[in-house]
């Protein structure tokens, strides 16, 4: 984990820095048109990134493979170095809103958890909100693994998403999660994976079941009649 005076260096570099930037031409530029958040995305989070690997006291990294070439798909935008080792930390950034993001793989996450290779990751948050025309930047720095209750998952896709409506509320209210082991924070892991799964089941069954009677209604019509009545066609 990323002991406190680490984590404040964090946090401090990356609300000065965009306290800093938010006004400039490069930044106003991307905010104009369509599809903000993305472009946002992108641009905060190159920057976020060149501004912590820049940082004196911070000992900071990325993930790299066998062959010694960096990851494209790390879990970690940034790895910084904390308590002797490196700790993930995956950058966060758009225009506020009260949507569920990706997050993370719940299998990489847990994955690496159970092998003992990270005990922590890290959520860098830096979300802007239009006042007057003006943008602000607001800040927030946490351990995903503390936040684990407002989050949703869906095997579909298989990633956490962030319930950022519920996690802003109780980050802003600066009322901290209760503290918990970490056996309790990957027990949490596997009940959220386990829950995931009995949805998914149960929604296929009520799918079959319902295919099931539309079946049955088929093959009890004495003919078979075409009604393509709501279709629409061109010609």
């Amino acid at each position: 984990m990323i002991d406190t005076q680490t984590q404040e260096i964090i946090y401090n570099a990356t609300n000065v820095f965009w306290n800093e930037h938010v006004s400039n031409e490069a930044f106003r530029e991307i905010t104009q048109g369509k599809e903000i958040g993305h472009r946002i995305a992108d641009f905060v989070d190159e920057r976020t990134t060149s501004r912590l690997v820049s940082e004196r006291d911070l000992t900071a990294t990325f993930e790299y493979n066998s062959k010694g070439r960096k990851m494209l798909r790390s879990m970690g935008d940034i790895w910084i170095k904390s308590s002797g080792i490196y700790n993930p930390i995956n950058i966060k950034a758009g225009i506020v809103t009260e949507g569920s993001p990706n997050v993370v793989s719940l299998t990489k996450l847990l994955t690496r958890l159970l092998k003992h290779q990270i005990d922590s990751y890290y959520l860098l948050i830096v979300k802007f909100k239009e006042l007057q025309k003006q943008y602000q930047p607001h800040i927030y720095f946490v351990d995903l693994l503390d936040y684990l209750d407002f989050t949703i998952f869906d095997l579909g896709p298989g990633q956490v998403m962030l319930r950022e409506k519920q996690f802003y509320e109780r980050a802003d209210s600066g009322k901290k999660p209760p503290a918990l082991s970490l056996h309790d924070k990957v027990d949490k892991c596997v009940a959220i994976m386990h829950d995931a799964y009995d949805r998914l089941l149960n929604n296929r069954k009520t799918r079959i079941d319902n295919l099931t009677k539309q079946i049955s209604q088929f093959k009890k019509a004495n003919d078979f009649t075409v009604n393509q009545e709501g279709l629409f066609f061109n010609g």
